[in-house]
């Protein structure tokens, strides 16, 4: 179903169309916050943390952009208001299997925790564009909309982050 026609029926109070909503981006919204925090249980309830927000302002979504790309800024926004608040210190448990197959290029690393610290000696900023992009399937566009840059700063993001990850032995 239609994204705009689940928002629009969980707005009319619908609780299957809010659970089918659940159901279709939980896996994609937990994969994201977990690579924010590097840790399953902490993802699973910043996850959570994602969906009550979005269902608590669902009616500040305007329609305008992807849904997606809306709710994944409200994911982004959480993990970003948990690290800030614990400060946390990563303790990656991060099980390489789960990376999406659209990310090939690292891969060959097969040490969990060596790709997890490839990805954090990233800035923060391109890390998320190339998570957002290779690991999650964002168009440059789309990554634009949920960092709130525009599409060539989030395309460039992504293109330093290659060229760091490169210089550290990683191929694409």
């Amino acid at each position: 179903m239609k994204d705009d026609l689940l928002i629009k029926r969980i707005r009319a109070g619908d609780e299957d169309a809010a659970e089918e909503l659940v159901r279709k981006f939980y896996a994609q919204v937990m994969r994201f916050c977990r690579w924010q925090c590097g840790n399953n249980d902490l993802a699973e309830d910043l996850t959570q943390e994602t969906f009550l927000k979005v269902f608590k302002s669902l009616d500040q979504y305007r329609n305008r952009g992807h849904f997606k790309a809306w709710l994944f800024c409200v994911a982004r926004s959480v993990c970003i208001d948990e690290l800030r608040k614990d400060r946390i210190e990563y303790e990656p448990d991060i099980d390489i299997s789960e990376i999406g197959d659209e990310y090939d290029g690292i891969r060959h690393v097969e040490d969990e925790d060596e790709l997890y610290r490839l990805l954090s000696g990233l800035p923060d900023e391109q890390k998320e564009a190339i998570i957002l992009h290779y690991m999650e399937g964002f168009s440059y566009r789309e990554i634009g909309e949920i960092l709130n840059i525009p599409y060539r700063t989030a395309q460039s993001r992504v293109n330093l982050a290659i060229k760091t990850l490169r210089q550290k032995g990683v191929n694409r």
